[in-house]
């Protein structure tokens, strides 16, 4: 195959059906999947950064911010819907109307 030690030689011998075993992939998990497994956390720890901040979004008089946090916390949790991401993998995402009724009747109000 040629000398590994130069750059072409090794790039040609790195197909996309390269396999990789290393501490973190999982044994005969290709390049391609490593690199979507690493995008997939990246879009989810985005979309996690984003939703910390999903707390001001809702008023309602005379509550303390660990109640507000409590029940934000359980309608969050509640309005989770389980979608599809494609080779048998899936994942929970909030369902941003659900989260809004449950908030709604809990007697905040969405701003």
């Amino acid at each position: 195959m040629g000398n590994l030690g130069d750059p072409p030689a090794l790039l040609r011998s790195l197909s996309s059906d390269t396999r990789c075993v290393g501490a973190r992939g999982g044994i005969g998990e290709t390049m391609k999947e490593r690199i979507a497994r690493a995008l997939g956390c990246l879009i989810l720890a985005v979309a996690v950064a984003a939703c910390a901040g999903g707390l001001s979004g809702y008023s309602k008089a005379g509550v303390s911010d660990q109640q507000k946090s409590t029940d934000y916390y359980e309608c969050q949790r509640d309005s989770n819907v389980l979608v599809g991401r494609g080779k048998g993998m899936q994942e929970y995402v909030p369902d941003t109307d659900k989260l809004n009724a449950c908030v709604r009747a809990r007697g905040y109000e969405v701003l």
